[in-house]
């Protein structure tokens, strides 16, 4: 087949105008799953935080939230509760029932928050995302010296 003279480099063009649609599809994929399974060891670091200090061990929520999180949370202190900055924060709060804060039966709340930073190149969008997961339970072992405090959900 005989090709007119003006198409030459056609390809090359429609391959420069197809590629930077193609890739961005394609980092948002990706993102898209890092997100989720991120998402995914937040909610299970908060969830094992606060049945452990539901049973008394408050000690350990550092270590459970840095080991299911790999050590992605930056402030892994649960003592500072200060606002919604920190990465991980444990509230001791009145029961449902008018238990007092640290008697068997009041809440415990956990809540840890990380940043992601996107891979995807966009510029309407926010490079980083705070991914905040939340945790309640039930104190099954009385704890001594906590004050109640409010949700940090």
């Amino acid at each position: 087949m005989r090709r007119i003279k003006g198409q030459r480099g056609q390809g090359l063009v429609e391959f420069a105008a197809v590629f930077p649609i193609f890739a961005i599809l394609l980092f948002m994929v990706i993102d898209g799953g890092l997100v989720m399974g991120r998402y995914n060891n937040t909610n299970q670091a908060a969830a094992e935080a606060a049945r452990a200090a539901s049973i008394g061990n408050a000690a350990d929520v550092q270590a459970i939230v840095e080991g299911q999180t790999h050590g992605a949370v930056d402030d892994a202190d649960p003592d500072t509760c200060t606002g919604s900055g920190d990465d991980v924060c444990l509230v001791y709060m009145d029961g449902p029932n008018g238990e007092d804060a640290g008697q068997v039966g009041s809440i415990v709340a956990v809540r840890v928050r990380q940043e992601y930073g996107l891979i995807t190149p966009l510029p309407f969008v926010s490079p980083t995302w705070d991914i905040v997961a939340c945790s309640h339970h039930r104190l099954e072992r009385p704890i001594t010296g906590v004050t109640g405090g409010t949700d940090p959900c």
